[in-house]
């Protein structure tokens, strides 16, 4: 019977994209390390599992195409084609052509590759060798040509398929006729004794193994490669044999030299296993551990009223689920968050290309690439950052000619480092180029109205306008940017995942982007305060302290907006009542509480009415619920089953300074 691979498909889809990744990688490494074998041997070895696959899994086109540039990298492994940049580049117009075929069998594109574009690629990568194939010639053909240019070697193959080889997705069928590519087959010995009666059959299982004695002027690691997708459930053996020669030359004897393959049990497997989790099951993990949590919440709610004798020993189950609960928590947790090397990964090939492009020399250095996100964050991350790197080379570096009469070197750099700090992810995206033009900046704000003629803005207020929307100082449209349709995008994303984005510039030295992230987007440990009877819960990590101040610290600023002084520092007292519209809130901020809390460098003090205690809240989407609310972020569901929602520190900083901002400019 026949397997329906579709079933298997994602998994090859996975894989495919990962191989390719390392390919790219590695190409860029090839550049400048030409004469690497290693380096040559992992581009083949990626290459000739992706043929194998995509072969097994039903996708021919890519199979087929794969394998002329497997013909290519196995004559620059031989030395007859020099590693040149027009090499390079042709192997990079490949994998370009091999992400477009994957991406069509993905469904996720509908620019299908024709025959005509894979055969000019085939062409070139074939015309890359004087004399080489031509583009006509054939798959089988192109594979006897490189074996008969070499010393072909004879081997005793046994392949016994495991039981279970067809359930996963494999077809033994396809990887010996992937055998017969690169092979000369002298004989084949089938063994059926492993097949039951029919009785006893099961259709999907295979029972069948095979003895196969060959030559191929491939290698042993290359034979062993085709049988890489199943050779973990397989017994696989393989050993090279060279003929004796008698007394009497037509009699010859094989015999088996070195020491005989390893059974499946013995090849060598990666160190590390790396367990696919479909990320509905990881969802559903995650809003279980939020509802344990709440369920903690609700049993700390019982009992501190609760006045029987065994008060004592329920006050120690609860501690314990709790400390279950929390480690629970940070393993799910732990499930979802990826290193950001895997939303760097694009960039060395952005860089590169960008840099053609426009005629600069730019080195890309990426640190603490094993600083781990939530995957929802790696994911969304990606179009912000490609959009700041894309600047960076665009706007930020100068040419080599102009760096050169700064006295800079010729080469610019870009940096992007990510760490730890606190419980949040600060990733910064440095470059050593011009800096921001500030008063050029100033000009166009002024120009279109965003601050007047007579008003001297602060220098950080002047850098923020790039952030506004259609904001753009560039004197040229070009195809990177120049539009103004890009950094306010870059703000909406970041702010969109609870995060923030600041900058600051040098002249001459250049400009840094700082963003701060969660580490997640499903639990925050926070701080629930009262205003009136409205619970709200504010970040953990933007609060810097809390005081109730005494009259001589306050005052009011042009008679209306009033401030506290903080050790001398004068911060701005926003009224949270006042600002979601509640009743019956403390108003004389001497007899409440101020709370300072801190975002980019900018402090304001929130005016409540009492601090409750610090939990951690399951944070659930108002907008998806709901709808949007200016200066809140989301909501959760206290012990009590109340509603309480969750303060956007960022959000009511913005909302402040641009109500204060207008009724200035009223006054």
């Amino acid at each position: 019977m026949s397997v329906d691979l579709s079933i298997f498909q994602q998994s090859f889809f996975q894989e495919a994209t990962e191989l390719l990744n390392d390919l790219e990688t590695n190409l860029l490494h090839l550049e400048d390390q030409k004469e690497d074998r290693e380096l040559l041997n992992t581009i083949f070895r990626c290459a000739h599992s992706i043929k194998g696959g995509s072969a097994t899994f039903g996708f021919p086109e890519i199979a087929q195409f794969t394998h002329g540039l497997e013909t290519l990298l196995d004559r620059v492994r031989d030395g007859k084609v020099p590693v040149t940049g027009e090499l390079c580049r042709v192997l990079f117009q490949s994998l370009d052509q091999m992400r477009a075929l994957l991406a069509q069998g993905m469904g996720q594109s509908n620019l299908v590759p024709d025959d005509t574009e894979l055969t000019a690629h085939i062409l070139a990568l074939s015309e890359c060798e004087p004399g080489g194939p031509t583009a006509t010639s054939s798959p089988e053909q192109t594979s006897q040509d490189a074996k008969s240019s070499s010393v072909a070697d004879k081997f005793l193959l046994h392949f016994a398929p495991g039981p279970d080889v067809m359930r996963t997705g494999g077809d033994p069928c396809l990887l010996l006729g992937q055998l017969l590519e690169i092979a000369d087959v002298e004989s084949v010995t089938r063994n059926d004794l492993g097949i039951p009666p029919l009785l006893e059959m099961d259709p999907e299982a295979c029972y069948v193994a095979w003895d196969i004695q060959f030559q191929s002027s491939e290698s042993r690691d290359v034979i062993l490669e085709i049988f890489d997708f199943v050779s973990d459930e397989s017994d696989l053996r393989l050993e090279m044999v060279t003929p004796i020669e008698d007394e009497n030359p037509e009699i010859a004897t094989a015999i088996p030299t070195g020491q005989p393959a390893a059974p499946a049990d013995n090849i060598s497997r990666p160190e590390t296993t790396i367990l696919r989790v479909p990320a509905d099951k990881v969802d559903r993990l995650v809003n279980l551990v939020g509802e344990l949590i709440i369920t903690q919440s609700m049993l700390n709610e019982v009992t501190l009223d609760f006045e029987m004798d065994r008060k004592p020993r329920l006050l120690e189950a609860v501690a314990a689920m709790e400390r279950a609960s929390r480690e629970l928590q940070e393993r799910i947790m732990g499930i979802r968050l990826v290193q950001l090397k895997h939303a760097y990964a694009r960039f060395p090939r952005l860089v590169r290309d960008l840099s053609a492009a426009v005629d600069k020399k730019i080195e890309l250095i990426t640190v603490g690439e094993e600083t781990e996100l939530d995957k929802t964050l790696i994911e969304g991350l990606g179009d912000p950052l490609t959009h700041l790197v894309r600047n960076a080379v665009d706007h930020g570096l100068e040419g080599p000619a102009e760096r050169k009469a700064a006295g800079k070197p010729e080469h610019g750099t870009i940096k992007i480092i990510s760490r730890y700090e606190g419980g949040n992810v600060i990733i910064e995206i440095n470059d050593d180029g011009k800096g921001l033009d500030r008063d050029r900046i100033l000009s166009k704000a002024r120009e279109r109205g965003l601050v007047s003629e007579s008003e001297i803005p602060t220098d950080d207020a002047i850098y923020a306008f790039i952030f506004h929307p259609g904001f753009s100082t560039a004197k040229q449209v070009t195809n990177l940017s120049g539009r103004g349709v890009g950094m306010d995008i870059v703000r909406q994303a970041i702010q969109g995942m609870n995060g923030s984005i600041s900058l600051s510039t040098n002249p001459g030295q250049g400009t840094s982007f700082r963003i701060r992230l969660p580490l997640t987007m499903a639990i925050m440990e926070g701080l629930s305060l009262r205003v009136g009877k409205e619970v709200y819960i504010l970040p953990l990590t933007s609060i810097v302290e809390s005081l109730r101040p005494s009259p001589s610290d306050l005052s009011l600023i042009t008679g209306k907006h009033p401030v506290v002084s903080v050790r001398g520092e004068v911060l701005s007292v926003l009224a949270l009542h006042e600002w979601f519209g509640i009743d019956g809130a403390i108003t004389n901020p001497c007899e409440a509480l101020l709370i300072i809390v801190e975002n980019e460098g900018h402090k304001v003090a929130l005016l409540v009415d009492e601090l409750i205690t610090q939990n951690q809240a399951v944070i659930k989407s108002l907008e998806a619920n709901y709808r949007k609310v200016d200066g809140i972020t989301g909501a959760t569901i206290l012990g009590d089953g109340r509603v309480a929602l969750i303060i956007d520190v960022p959000g009511l900083l913005r909302g402040m300074n641009h109500e204060r901002g207008l009724a200035t400019r009223a006054a």
